[in-house]
């Protein structure tokens, strides 16, 4: 038998396992209370394990389910905020003037393109935490708890000919 068409399935129906949401909404709670990340993952994991405890076995902690979780328990994704870099107004003037620079100087001294390299280092962090976290609605700053190594990185050294040659690569460990 079809529902009537100004019905909407499953619109706003109570949660089949109150109880373990009530235990998910706990865990979240105290773990943003203590500053760790909880994404959606986390929720549907600790969700799903408790589940096993509480002798759910048609529980399947599924995408949606975490949605409406959520929802039902004033949950947002929030998302850490940072300034973008500005680019200099004279950077194609820049790019130009190097290029002719370098140009010229080959010319001049008959340099072989295998002699023309580029070097970039790249620091990369140990401990780099996640971007978003599961908060409450309306919380004005979200404070994250880490382990404490976010100054502490490696560098990575890429180096390429203009021959398109890449050379070997460079680990240096710094502890700032």
């Amino acid at each position: 038998m079809a529902s009537p068409s100004y019905k909407c399935a499953n619109r706003g129906s109570k949660c089949h396992w109150p109880q373990l949401e009530d235990e998910v909404s706990k865990w979240v709670s105290e773990n943003r209370e203590n500053g760790y990340i909880i994404t959606r993952s986390k929720i549907r994991l600790y969700a799903l394990r408790e589940a096993r405890k509480m002798g759910i076995r048609e529980f399947t902690a599924s995408p949606g389910w975490c949605t409406r979780f959520m929802k039902r328990h004033d949950f947002v994704l929030r998302r850490k905020t940072k300034i973008a870099q500005k680019l200099p107004k004279e950077l194609e003037e820049k790019v130009t003037s190097f290029q002719t620079f370098v140009i010229k100087h080959r010319k001049a001294n008959s340099y072989q393109l295998s002699y023309i390299g580029n070097m970039d280092e790249t620091p990369v962090n140990f401990d780099m935490p996640s971007n978003s976290t599961v908060n409450k609605v309306g919380e004005k700053s979200t404070f994250i708890k880490t382990t404490g190594h976010e100054k502490t990185h490696f560098t990575v050294v890429l180096t390429c000919m203009a021959t398109q040659c890449v050379c070997f690569n460079s680990f240096y460990f710094i502890k700032c």
